[in-house]
């Protein structure tokens, strides 16, 4: 029997349950073959289906969204077909095979252009369906003659089989992309954590040096703190014991020879406060400098620090304007800055200092050297704590301790530099709003020393020995004892007007010592001294400082026995003033506001307490309210409230976070006003003009300290005023500090 088959039932075929047409489309995207070439494996299929079903025309095609492309082809020389009406697109609506005997006698295809214009007239095709059931396309072939009985049954099986095939290979294809797909995000995940591992290698071993780093530095420190506590010692017995001397001896060239051991006793002081203050174990003390002043002296010593094969000059202008810093910490910021300039000229070179008022109303001392200069990128982590291009012999912390320094004294660092050519650091600092006092015209009213029994304890002999001769010398009636017991048992039995106790002694210190005594007479003063400031607790009372003179421990005594007001002897001692031309210079009324209501509760304690200060009426949007944490050593200042447009100006809100860099950068540093309050016991202002938005603006900043006890600052208040170039309605042409 002939093999024939039927197709007629084929025609009618509808679509299947889930067909609908994206559903589809996605299931086509899945197995990645839009737009790709030919491949060898589905060319051999084609060839096959057209060698056994015995036709010159075989494809692989793919229906797509208003599109149809051949993937393999035998007879066509073409790589897609005419998609409307498409014959394949027809046939993958329907399951299974589908056949057209005579596509010329099919209304549907009749006018086709492969039927009109390529003869083509017998068409048959197997769907190529996924497992779930959607139709990617075809495998088909065609003939340019009709077939009335389509293909034969062996024919239609086979052409079936290569239908199968070839799904076989796309669910290979899809598989083997998959798997490549989920090892190449393997791959990225296991890179990914391979970096963040190597990161986080880095972070740790770049932590672990800051930690190291640290701990040397604070293992630094303590031996430092220890040996500067013994020399401190010998320097107030040495220095007393040169004031002594220069009292009693007439002999004018001994009396030289006196003056210059005195000196050099002040200079070893200084080199003592210099090591504490790299070992941060000194408090910040600020003074009122006069530039032209206290800068020539140490032009000496600068030229001997960087060598004499260089060159080097210190100038100071006439008319520089006095600002408000440590003095010593001066002394070390230009030592480092020279010792770098040294290092960077390996030949001999030039190392200029100058001092002048800038521009923009404020200090610059700048320092500039001929040597080989710095790169933007080394220029850039210059300032990084610990960063150093000398290898092992540097210790990165020199230009970190010059920008601390001018941090806290309000001011800041600017670098240029240019390789081949130079460097010049420049530290700016804004002029001091507090008056200046000449520390060398004030006597000791001398009516007022005598006539009182001090108690003079303290465990080391030589220094009590020459403290007590300074005593006698003004008029004073001293007992010494060694120790807390032997102190006590003295007090027992013989009435005292004063107790002047070092505060570490072995077995009882200090305060000890005060508390046990007025337990019996609550009134009893207590004047106190160590060799470390670091020491001294000023809710303590009264503190003195060693090495001393002679004018500071008069000074202190007669505060301490009430025959001078409080304050006295922080005052003619050269601390810095209560401000009296402060007011001069704040050029808005709503600082001048600020200022007097802050004057106006202080009273006659050393500084008002914040629950006394009355806001109504002031610049509130403008204002600042921080609190100053506890037990932070670096001063942590978080801020309680900001004004509303001072946080425009910031762009987010600040209450209840601390201050960051960035937010310091704006509103300047509140860390530093603290510590600067803090010293001086009195309010801080400074101003700057800053380029912002093409324009310049000028920044106003009044900072009030208020504190809970009246000694230890515990609160900041800040007015701070932005001045656009077109205000100034409300100003007051004062002079600028």
């Amino acid at each position: 029997m002939s093999e024939t088959a039927t197709v007629s039932h084929r025609y009618e075929r509808t679509e299947a349950p889930g067909r609908d047409k994206q559903a589809r489309l996605s299931a086509l995207e899945r197995y990645f073959l839009v737009d790709t070439p030919r491949e060898p494996v589905f060319d051999r299929i084609v060839e096959l289906a057209a060698d056994f079903c015995d036709t010159p025309i075989a494809a692989f095609n793919l229906v797509g969204d208003g599109r149809e492309w051949i993937k393999a082809e035998v007879g066509l020389g073409r790589d897609h077909w005419p998609f409307a009406p498409s014959i394949c697109a027809h046939a993958v609506q329907a399951a299974g095979s589908f056949a057209v005997p005579d596509l010329n006698g099919d209304e549907r295809f009749s006018r086709h252009p492969l039927v009109t214009g390529h003869g083509l007239r017998f068409y048959a095709c197997v769907c190529l369906e996924t497992d779930d059931g959607y139709a990617l396309g075809t495998l088909c072939v065609a003939d340019r003659e009709p077939r009335p009985t389509g293909l034969l049954p062996r024919q239609a099986r086979l052409l079936e089989l290569l239908a199968r095939q070839v799904m076989t290979e796309l669910e290979l294809r899809r598989s083997r992309a998959s798997r490549e797909a989920e090892s190449e995000q393997r791959t990225r995940s296991l890179q990914l954590i391979a970096q963040e591992l190597t990161e986080e290698t880095a972070s740790r071993e770049a932590a672990q040096d800051l930690l190291l780093q640290a701990q040397k530095m604070e293992a630094l420190g303590q031996v430092v703190s220890g040996v500067a506590h013994d020399i401190n010692n010998v320097l107030a017995a040495v220095q007393g014991a040169f004031a002594i001397l220069g009292k009693r001896v007439g002999d004018e060239q001994l009396r030289f020879v006196i003056e210059q051991g005195h000196r050099a006793g002040d200079r070893a002081g200084a080199i003592v406060r210099q090591m504490l203050s790299f070992a941060r174990h000194e408090p910040v003390r600020p003074r009122v400098l006069r530039l032209q002043d206290v800068l020539p002296p140490l032009e000496t010593m600068l030229c001997h620090a960087i060598g004499r094969r260089h060159r080097c000059s210190l100038m100071v202008a006439e008319d520089c304007q006095p600002v408000l810093a440590d003095p010593h910490q001066l002394d070390v910021a230009l030592l480092n800055l020279a010792i770098n300039a040294r290092d960077a000229m390996p030949t001999p070179g030039v190392l200029a200092i100058r001092a002048a008022n800038d521009r923009d109303g404020r200090v610059r001392i700048s320092v500039t050297d001929s040597g080989i200069g710095m790169s933007e990128h080394v220029l850039e982590r210059a300032r990084e704590p610990f960063f150093t291009t000398k290898g092992s012999a540097g210790t990165g912390l020199g230009l970190a301790q010059v920008h601390s320094f001018a941090a806290t004294a309000g001011g800041l660092v600017e670098m240029r530099s240019t390789l081949a050519q130079g460097t010049t650091v420049s530290i700016l600092l804004p002029p001091s709003a507090v008056e200046l006092t000449d520390v060398t015209r004030v006597a000791v009213p001398s009516e007022l020393q005598g006539n009182a029994t001090i108690l003079l304890v303290d465990d080391d002999d030589q220094v009590r020995a020459i403290t007590a001769e300074l005593l006698r010398d003004q008029g004073y009636q001293v007992r010494e004892a060694r120790n807390g017991p032997a102190a006590l048992a003295y007090a027992a039995l013989n009435p005292i007007d004063l107790l002047l106790t070092d505060i570490a002694m072995p077995g009882m210190e200090g305060p000890d010592l005060a508390r046990h005594l007025r337990h019996d007479r609550e009134d009893l003063p207590v004047l106190f001294a160590s060799a470390l400031a670091e020491a001294l607790d000023p809710a303590a009372g009264l503190m003195l400082v060693k090495p001393f003179t002679p004018e500071e421990l008069s000074l202190h005594v007669l505060e301490a026995l009430g025959r001078l007001p409080a304050g006295s002897a922080k005052r003619l001692s050269g601390g810095p003033l209560e401000p009296p031309r402060l007011v001069r210079h704040l050029r808005d009324d709503r600082l001048r506001l600020a200022y007097e209501r802050w004057a106006a509760i202080r009273g006659t304690r050393r500084l008002p307490s914040l629950d006394d200060f009355d806001v109504d009426g002031l610049a509130l949007d403008e204002m600042m309210f921080c609190t100053v944490e506890p037990g932070t050593p670096e001063a942590k200042v978080r801020v309680d409230r900001l004004g509303e447009a001072l946080e425009r100006r910031l762009g987010r809100p600040l209450d209840g976070l601390p201050l960051a860099i960035g937010d310091e950068d704006l509103f300047g540093s509140m860390s530093g006003a603290y510590r600067r309050c803090q010293a001086t016991l009195a309010p801080e202002y400074d101003w700057a003009r800053f380029r912002m938005g093409g324009e310049s603006i000028r920044i106003d900043r009044l900072v009030l300290p208020f504190a809970a006890d009246s000694i230890r600052v515990s609160h900041l208040v800040g007015v701070i005023l932005f001045t656009e170039p077109s205000e100034g309605a409300r100003h007051v042409d004062n002079d600028s500090p």
